[in-house]
């Protein structure tokens, strides 16, 4: 009997050992560092995650020249309500000594700036699918990834946050806002590279100019679900698969759009020109 008690306060033990994480968040209304820590959020109301981690981030994350990028997980009652994945250089993480400190914003503020190592960030997705829910109070558990953490599969923090929602439709504005402050000051997606040989491997011409080229589109760091708008109402939907190329030929001029969420948003990631024919496109953050 005695040997039993202690093997279950084995397995307690190295439960809880094993459950801990890497860092832990709290919740403020206002992105400065250290500001005062807030657990419950009325409608209206900014709402900046505080993450914290005992070491630097260089010694935590997996840093192999591409973007960082972290995942964050809304919850209620133990179901997803939508994600943001918000990017940071990954120099300007290698090069920090202090310990990991970053706030990611939940309902951002878009008359102010939200920097964590040099990156300005702006919440989009989540402040929209606040707008589909109900009118009054939720709790709300957020879960922070990295896809740079062992590829994203084991939390690095997690906290949890109530809020009153008593005007929905504030976080539909709040979300175009944020997005129109992004555009102008903060972070979008990029292009991290652009490679491979030339040739008309598209074969379309017109007058001695190209009119379709062929690309091989892929990203390193997630899935990504495309929009391929060829103007004129003419879209193609396709989704990149992480680490999997997909090739296409593409009308020069058309857009290639990520889409997200139920209500199918869209940004925009690059316009295709002729000089990209025959060439391999990452598209990343």
């Amino acid at each position: 009997m005695q040997k039993i008690a202690v093997l279950i306060l084995c397995l307690f033990v190295f439960y809880h050992a094993s459950a801990q994480t890497v860092g832990s968040v709290y919740f403020a209304t206002l992105c400065d560092k250290n500001a005062p820590e807030n657990k419950d959020f009325n409608n209206g109301d900014f709402i900046f995650s505080h993450v914290k981690f005992a070491k630097p981030l260089s010694q935590i994350l997996s840093l192999t020249g591409k973007p960082v990028t972290f995942h964050i997980e809304y919850h209620e009652n133990g179901k997803l309500i939508e994600y943001e994945d918000l990017g940071m250089n990954e120099a300007d993480i290698k090069s920090a000594t202090t310990a990991g400190y970053v706030v990611l914003p939940v309902v951002s503020d878009p008359a102010g700036n939200c920097v964590s190592y040099k990156k300005n960030l702006f919440a989009t997705y989540f402040p929209p699918a606040l707008a589909q829910l109900s009118v009054g109070k939720h709790t709300i558990t957020a879960k922070v990834f990295s896809y740079n953490y062992k590829d994203a599969k084991e939390v690095m923090a997690e906290g949890t946050f109530t809020l009153n929602i008593t005007n929905p439709s504030f976080y539909k504005k709040n979300a175009d806002e944020a997005y129109k402050a992004m555009s102008a000051r903060g972070v979008t997606y990029t292009i991290e590279k652009i490679y491979g040989s030339g040739g008309n491997t598209g074969g379309g011409t017109s007058s001695g100019k190209k009119t379709t080229v062929r690309v091989t589109l892929q990203c390193n760091s997630m899935d990504l679900r495309l929009r391929l708008n060829q103007g004129g109402g003419t879209y193609m939907n396709t989704t990149i698969q992480k680490n999997i190329t997909s090739t296409h030929t593409i009308a020069v001029g058309s857009k290639i759009e990520q889409l997200n969420g139920s209500d199918e948003r869209v940004r925009d990631l690059i316009t295709i020109t002729a000089d990209m024919d025959g060439k391999t496109i990452n598209l990343c953050k």
